[in-house]
């Protein structure tokens, strides 16, 4: 026993010399075996130190103690092992003998899962053994979790996470590789962990365990990343709409943070032009509704027009808001209907809806519901409460832009700017656009982002800042009474050509 613990036990136990007659190692010898029945009940580091009216991080210590002067564990894993052994060497036996799982279940009375796994390992000549496969040795014995607890000193909610993986044929690769790509993985990471030899055989082991999904690649220098994502195109067909017209398939991860859409490659013109929806403010006394139209109406009349939805298509005020409740004439249910109304014309062509402060912070704040979220549902349009990145494909082009409602507590259009830079300088791919919104001001700003890890002042890219105007009015809002700038109403818009060339323009309201 170490020193420190030692000491700690010492002062824990110290006690009037006349009332206890044992020595201190033989108090200390007490306290161990006393950890050591709790352990074998299958209890855990709070319960013990509740108990014995210590600190976890001594419980901890004490339970280390316990587990190595103890004999418990190391009989129960020995017991194991040779009882798993037995039973591989017995299930070899019988697949010898051409008997199917279903009757090596019943000659040995295991279950069918256990029977399918013993039959794969044997088949595989594997005699490698780890915790789940003890587990699943002591439930073919015919142990209760709250006998394996006890036998393994574990507590008895780590037990039950293992039982379950044992029941269910638990799989020990199969569960990385799920883990691993869920949110993406390199291929030098699967290719050195599988050994796998080809790319093609990554992508196989990938929609095995994620069936139906379509592979994104992005590359990145010497490695590829590979990104699961699922066709959603039909999830939301529950609403009647003039969805049959869309000119583009779009899939989302598994994690909702990341979307990929294809666009038809048969569009009638050589420029695609992506127009930023945001801050519109429906409901607001200030909300310019024949702009906003006017502006719903360049998407739907260009074949090549599409847009994104920045969040606050509603204003949503309530006592609790920044704004004064007076200053909207609608109410926040009324707010809602009329967003959608007004975005059916176009829904076939919007690509995504983010979550913003007045369509979804205020109401959650209050009644615990995202109007933003349900807007998008009923508009037929994939919905992410943060910012996400958003792969485009077309006629052979590819771009990756990032879209959030704002960029933190930036408000200038410097600080927009510098958070912009940073943002974008922790991915590992280069961000082509960024679409932004919240703070008013309509503007488009190129950036060159350069590689500061190389340091050499190299040009890695080019990103365009789409930043959202407003169609709230100039004067009469809260805006206004609080000496506030009035909004810049330029509408502002992302244009790809097929020759890869890509730019951003603003259009003065006046022009629209």
């Amino acid at each position: 026993m170490n020193k420190k613990l030692r000491d700690t036990l010492k002062a824990h136990l110290n006690s009037p010399k006349d009332k206890v007659k044992l020595t201190m190692d033989d108090k200390i010898s007490q306290v161990i075996q006393q950890v050591q029945n709790l352990l074998q009940q299958g209890l855990g580091r709070p319960t013990i130190a509740k108990t014995l009216g210590i600190s976890e991080h001594k419980a901890g210590k004490l339970m280390k103690e316990a587990k190595a002067s103890g004999e418990v564990f190391q009989k129960a894993v020995s017991g194991v092992t040779g009882v798993l052994d037995s039973t591989l060497e017995t299930v070899s036996t019988l697949v010898a003998e051409g008997l199917s799982e279903i009757q090596i279940a019943k000659q040995l009375g295991i279950s069918l899962n256990s029977a399918v796994y013993w039959s794969k390992r044997s088949k595989a000549g594997s005699t490698k053994l780890n915790k789940i496969d003890a587990v699943r040795g002591l439930l073919d014995k015919g142990y209760e979790t709250y006998d394996i607890a006890k036998a393994y000193q574990a507590s008895p909610a780590s037990t039950v996470r293992n039982v379950r993986k044992a029941e269910n044929d638990f799989d020990p690769m199969q569960d990385w590789v799920r883990k691993a790509a869920k949110t993406g993985v390199r291929y030098s990471e699967l290719k050195k962990n599988l050994n796998i030899k080809s790319l093609d055989k990554a992508k196989e082991i990938i929609t095995e365990n994620f069936p139906d999904c379509f592979i994104v690649e992005t590359k990145l220098k010497d490695d590829i990343f590979l990104i699961p994502v699922f066709n959603s195109s039909n999830d939301i067909e529950w609403l009647n709409g003039p969805n049959k017209d869309k000119r583009f398939t779009y899939y989302v991860s598994v994690e909702e943070n990341y979307m990929y859409i294809k666009i038809d490659d048969n569009l009638p013109e050589d420029t695609i032009e992506i127009f930023n929806v945001s801050d519109v403010h429906i409901g607001s006394r200030g909300h310019v509704a024949n702009l906003y139209s006017d502006f719903l109406d360049i998407i739907k009349d260009n074949p090549n027009a599409f847009a994104m939805i920045g969040g606050d298509l509603t204003t949503q005020n309530h006592r609790t808001s920044v704004a004064d409740p007076m200053d909207q004439y609608m109410r926040n249910t009324e707010q809602i209907k009329e967003a959608v109304r007004s975005l059916k014309r176009v829904n076939h062509k919007i690509f995504d809806w983010v979550g913003s402060n007045h369509d979804d912070d205020r109401a959650d704040r209050v009644a615990q519901i995202k109007p933003g979220q349900i807007m998008a549902s009923m508009t037929q349009v994939p919905y992410f409460p943060g910012q996400v990145i958003i792969d485009i494909e077309w006629r052979g082009i590819r771009k990756t832009i990032l879209h959030a409602h704002n960029m933190g507590k930036a408000f200038s259009e410097e600080a927009i700017l510098a958070a912009v830079k940073r943002t974008c300088s922790g991915y590992g791919f280069p961000i082509n656009a960024v679409y932004l919104g919240h703070v008013h001001h309509g503007f488009q700003r190129r950036l060159e982002m350069r590689d500061k890890v190389l340091g050499r002042g190299i040009v890695n890219s080019s990103t365009w800042i789409i930043n959202a105007g407003a169609t709230e009015g100039r004067t009469g809002t809260w805006i206004e009474k609080e000496g506030m700038a009035p909004a810049t109403q330029d509408i502002v818009y992302w244009s790809l050509r097929d020759d890869g060339k890509d730019w951003a323009t603003n259009i003065p309201v006046h022009n629209a």
